[in-house]
């Protein structure tokens, strides 16, 4: 879906403010090069293709969670309430939207970046720090006017994502 390709920027552009504040980052280059565009063996787990695909997958293995729980709460509801028709909008709209959850195998096909790199990244970089990033996804659509409001709530899934993948 279009949200989670905005959700992961959002995510991967927040880890790449985290990563260029560490004070290791913030050392002087000696020289400065052109980048080169770099074959898949010489991809570094850190690099921002793969933070970029690895933050997808964050973002699309929150969205997955946050799909099933809406049809579990729509499910178990048989009449809703004024009072509950704000709380349950949300559920609505993850509800009604394309599934979101992607398999690593997907991601791998369609970024043509190796999966156990993406795998590795997700699980050293991205997954420890899975509730500051969807924090920051939370952030990106309280405040803008995208009209995804869902997606002010998709670090509820944060408890539920494990590193099975």
């Amino acid at each position: 879906p279009p949200s989670a390709a905005v959700a992961a920027i959002a995510a991967a552009t927040q880890c790449k403010r985290d990563k260029s504040a560490s004070p290791e980052a913030r050392k002087p280059a000696k020289y400065i090069r052109p980048r080169q565009r770099k074959s898949k063996s010489a991809l570094k787990n850190d690099s921002d293709e793969i933070i970029a695909a690895a933050s997808l997958l964050l973002v699309t293995t929150a969205g997955g969670i946050m799909q099933r729980l809406a049809e579990q709460a729509l499910n178990n509801t048989q009449t809703i309430s004024d009072a509950q028709l704000d709380m349950f909008a949300s559920w609505s709209e993850w509800n009604s939207q394309p599934p979101w959850h992607r398999e690593v195998s997907h991601l791998e096909e369609c970024t043509g970046l190796p999966s156990k790199n993406i795998l590795t990244c997700y699980s050293n970089n991205i997954h420890p720090r899975r509730a500051h990033l969807l924090g920051a996804v939370k952030r990106k659509f309280e405040f803008g006017d995208d009209g995804d409001t869902y997606l002010q709530n998709i670090a509820v899934a944060v408890p539920l994502m494990s590193l099975k993948h």
